[in-house]
């Protein structure tokens, strides 16, 4: 069986995703420094801080939206060939919608926080129904071994980004209440477990793809 739009789609989340991980890591580097910028007693301390904290949040910034875009285009070709990654494209959609509606209240961290969350968990669907996509295209190719996979990956993937929904809240609670080296702590915590978590997902898009090659 021969599916095109499948391969070319997932091919093209899969560099999407690789390209969302490298932004992770910059994130994670950018709390890091900012860490710094807060700790520095020293002008050039300071300015060193806040030099790399400015260098990682931008580079976090532009890598996530040509990410976002290279992964919109990927599960639409992909949905052509299985109706899993049309539901991932609307969710998708879903996500721009709530992003627009969060930059309105763009001064009210707590409000930030809850938006930021709401989209971890809209992310989560997304990539559950990329999963789910995955595996009933394996299933039509008879590739017994990327179901198993994907059906494993299922649960690592909500364990992951229960732990990271968990780690925003505390570190939200911690930021509101002055304590800044804990909320800190967390948020690289965090980061890390999303870093683990996008390399789970691209081995298995990488086997994906492989198998629809």
């Amino acid at each position: 069986m021969k599916l095109t739009n499948a391969y070319e789609g997932v091919k093209k989340i899969f560099t999407a995703e690789i390209l969302a991980l490298i932004a992770s890591i910059c994130s994670t580097l950018m709390i890091v420094f900012g860490f710094f910028v807060i700790k520095s007693k020293s002008g050039a301390g300071l300015a060193v801080s806040g030099g790399g904290l400015l260098v990682f949040a931008l580079a976090a910034g532009v890598l996530a939206i040509i990410a976002f875009i290279i992964m919109i285009i990927g599960v639409n070709k992909a949905s052509k060939d299985e109706p899993s990654f049309k539901t991932a494209f609307f969710l998708i959609i879903a996500g721009i919608v709530l992003s627009f509606i969060g930059g309105f209240f763009s001064n009210n961290n707590t409000f930030q926080t809850i938006v930021t969350i709401v989209s971890d968990v809209v992310n989560l669907f997304i990539t559950i129904f990329v999963i789910q996509g995955c595996i009933n295209l394996a299933n039509k190719v008879g590739n017994v071994d990327v179901q198993n996979k994907g059906a494993t990956l299922y649960m690592l993937i909500i364990v992951s980004y229960a732990l990271v929904v968990i780690a925003k809240i505390l570190s939200m609670i911690f930021t509101n209440t002055g304590v800044t080296v804990a909320a800190a702590i967390i948020a690289i915590i965090s980061g890390i477990i999303s870093i683990v978590q996008y390399f789970l997902y691209l081995s298995f898009l990488s086997k994906t793809k492989a198998m629809l090659a």
